[in-house]
């Protein structure tokens, strides 16, 4: 800071001298505007930058940081960035850096309620770092195919967006009551290890509706991941989440803090996802669906349609401690419904699609918030289920048993209807898969189909019709049975 030049936040009028006027962070005053960054931001109104830090005589003059939200470049003590926006990028264009911007990101929506369709693609460059190359997967190092930085913005993607480089993300949704469509014909796919096709990160009531495919089959792939993630400068400095707000370790109450230190809202006092229909592809190699322990997800319909390779699985727990929700715990649960049927816009009817048919391959897990339906039609689970509560209303299959030999483990509460089926295995020694729960209302029917292996025993004799290939079936079950488990012998 130049010699005897006072920094001050008085009113300008009586600064004489010597005084540089300028406000605290993004509400300084001090803007950065260029050619590259209205490009990005899609207006003329600039960047806002950094005034001063400190206080009383240890008063700074700044000028180096630029105040987006939560940005890595930023003076905020929560940043949950770690690595560039767009529009940092575009400011380091604007004062002379040679940079390829879109060889990183192919569109950032900036604004507020705004309807966007974007036929912006994201593919890898040409030699001359001009244009995207349409089809040809992108590889840079946590290329962003697609950012939803504003608020209340309802965005359709209309075209492919191929992130294949380490780290990448295909779409990432930041704000808050963002709207997000992905339609049939669309491709999202984040290919390279630790790939993410689509990261919701921020905010809180987004809604997303997913026609089309989310591919993320590299090494620790995820298709679809709700997470806040941490704190770039240290989660002991401000934690954020669902209900979720820490200084120094501490609880912030919420409910009287709505704005941050650089006077941003917090939004963060309602699930970090309001809704997220699937009836498209959703392939994760680590997970189709993640949601991390500090994000709350109201509601995932899997429809008529879908199709699922990889786990369901959420750490999310309402019981933690940071939680401030005052209601009932159970209001945090996580629906996970398999089995409606989709409108014309993709989104989950109130109409059970009885043809429904989904062999999910993986397991499902969430034994603190997941409550799971199975509304109609048949889920077959090639792994296990492990869940709040289980309710069958359709035809349900688990294939899978874990080193106890338990297909499901619910935590509370399993259902089976009048008129549902349950499916698992005979084992050759004629054990049956377990289901364990807190407590059971049990009707229908459960099927119990021997696998090969059983035609080998001496168990072969036993039950003709099921040795000649028909499935045998209890339709009788005692009421309320705390462990269900059946061993043929």
């Amino acid at each position: 800071m130049a010699p005897n030049l006072v920094v001050t936040d008085t009113d300008p009028g009586k600064a004489g001298r010597g005084r540089f006027y300028t406000g605290r962070g993004a509400r300084s005053g001090v803007i950065f505007k260029g050619k590259n960054v209205a490009e990005v931001m899609g207006n003329d109104n600039g960047l806002p930058i950094q005034g001063f830090e400190g206080d009383g005589k240890e008063r700074k003059l700044d000028l180096s940081h630029i105040e987006l939200e939560r940005s890595l470049m930023s003076h905020q003590s929560y940043r949950n960035y770690n690595n560039f926006m767009e529009a940092e990028i575009a400011l380091l264009q604007d004062i002379g850096y040679k940079i390829d911007r879109k060889n990183f990101f192919g569109k950032t929506i900036f604004g507020d309620n705004q309807t966007v369709r974007n036929t912006q693609g994201f593919f890898a460059r040409n030699s001359d770092g001009t244009a995207y190359i349409d089809g040809e997967e992108n590889t840079a190092l946590m290329g962003l195919g697609l950012h939803i930085y504003g608020k209340s913005n309802t965005v359709t993607q209309a075209a492919d967006i191929l992130a294949g480089g380490e780290a990448a993300v295909g779409m990432r949704i930041d704000g808050s009551d963002n709207t997000l469509r992905l339609p049939s014909n669309i491709n999202v796919e984040a290919n390279g290890k630790n790939g993410t096709a689509l990261l919701v990160a921020y905010g809180k009531n987004h809604e997303i509706t997913s026609q089309g495919n989310l591919i993320a089959e590299g090494k620790g792939g995820i298709a679809a991941r709700f997470d806040f993630g941490h704190n770039l400068v240290g989660d002991h400095d401000e934690y954020r989440g669902s209900w979720i707000l820490t200084d120094e370790n501490k609880n912030v109450n919420l409910r009287t803090h709505k704005r941050d230190e650089a006077k941003y809202f917090y939004n963060l006092d309602g699930p970090l996802v309001k809704q997220f229909d699937v009836s498209g592809n959703l392939v994760g190699k680590k997970a189709a669906i993640y949601i991390s322990d500090n994000a709350f997800v109201k509601n995932i319909n899997i429809l008529k349609g879908a199709n699922v390779e990889g786990h369901i699985v959420s750490d999310w727990d309402p019981k933690n401690r940071l939680v401030q929700y005052s209601g009932a715990k159970t209001d945090l649960h996580t629906k996970l419904t398999f089995g409606y049927s989709e409108t014309s816009t993709g989104k989950a009817s109130t109409k059970v699609a009885n043809n429904f048919d989904l062999d999910l391959k993986g397991s499902i897990d969430g034994p603190e918030s997941i409550d799971m339906e199975v509304a109609g039609g048949k889920l077959d689970v090639a792994g296990t289920v492990n869940v709040y509560s289980l309710k069958n209303k359709g035809y349900l299959v688990i294939r899978g048993t874990d080193k106890n030999g338990i297909a499901a483990n619910v935590t509370k509460d399993f259902t089976n209807t009048n008129a549902a089926t349950l499916e698992t295995a005979v084992y050759k020694d004629g054990a049956v898969p377990a289901i364990k729960a807190r407590q059971a209302k049990v009707a229908g029917t459960w099927a119990l189909v021997p696998e090969v292996s059983y035609y080998n025993t001496a168990l072969s004799n036993f039950l003709d019709d099921a040795v000649n290939g028909t499935d045998f079936a209890f339709a009788k079950f005692v009421p309320n049975i705390r462990f269900l488990k059946f061993n043929l012998k």
